[in-house]
């Protein structure tokens, strides 16, 4: 990557899932903890990427521990952690900020080839009955994120956000109304989720293959995820006996990598 002038910002956001999540049933009443190998697997997966920012969210100290002693640790040197949230980074931070919206988000100001550009990265609450929650929340967060950063040319929010319901499409499009208010010239939001998958739903797991996942909903179409594959099946002959874990995948959601051109 070119770290002094980049033609493209490439930014990659993922959900690891908890490890305290991670058992999952075998056969009968046995279970595995996996979040070992799931984060190997997370590990060598976005050090791959080529990102120049790695928004992480469920990270846990066990994960922590792991990343210290991984070689992503010194190639991404530049790190925010805010809740359960983490910015990694292998461009300086100008600046970086903790914001409060309900939850703690990390966020930090890049200067990418003279461009100043803010990246927040938030989870808000799940589950289909907290939806007004979770427009409180976007809401606090964009107007906190607009104030801390209106002199930026751009601010990109990234995360769990877990907007799932039709019904909040139209908080997406309000973005910018948030943005506004908060002192941040902003004329609409691009909903870089939606450009990618058109107009079809589609959402970032496959609740048909993923045993992580339990609601019943399509995959989208027609985008490149990351994290998406099984987990190669190389760590006991075990393995095999369930029909599950021949599908361990390193998380319930997988990963995107937005590039944007400068």
């Amino acid at each position: 990557m070119d770290l002094k002038k980049p033609e493209k910002f490439r930014v990659a956001t993922f959900n690891l899932l908890w490890d305290k999540c991670t058992r999952v049933p075998l056969v009968g009443n046995m279970n595995l903890d996996t979040a070992e190998r799931r984060f190997k697997e997370s590990l060598m997966i976005i050090s791959n990427l080529n990102a120049h920012v790695i928004a992480l969210q469920e990270i846990s100290k066990r994960f922590l521990n792991m990343l210290e002693v991984h070689p992503l640790y010194k190639a991404y040197p530049y790190r925010i952690q805010a809740s359960d949230c983490l910015i990694l980074s292998c461009i300086k931070m100008e600046s970086k900020k903790s914001i409060a919206y309900g939850h703690n988000a990390p966020s930090a100001l890049f200067d990418v080839n003279g461009k100043k550009i803010a990246v927040i990265n938030g989870h808000t609450t799940s589950l289909a009955k907290n939806h007004q929650r979770r427009k409180r929340q976007m809401q606090k967060l964009v107007e906190k994120a607009s104030r801390h950063y209106m002199t930026a040319d751009s601010i990109i929010l990234v995360g769990d956000l877990n907007m799932h319901l039709p019904l909040e499409e139209k908080n997406i499009i309000d973005l910018h109304k948030y943005a506004r208010a908060g002192g941040f010239e902003s004329e609409e939001c691009v909903d870089v989720w939606k450009e990618l998958r058109g107009e079809k739903d589609g959402y970032t797991y496959d609740s048909w293959n993923n045993a992580f996942i339990r609601a019943l909903r399509p995959m989208a179409e027609n985008v490149e995820l990351f994290a998406n594959k099984p987990i190669p099946r190389s760590w006991g002959s075990w393995i095999s006996e369930s029909p599950v874990m021949s599908k361990l995948f390193p998380s319930d959601h997988f990963g995107i990598l937005a590039q944007f051109k400068l």
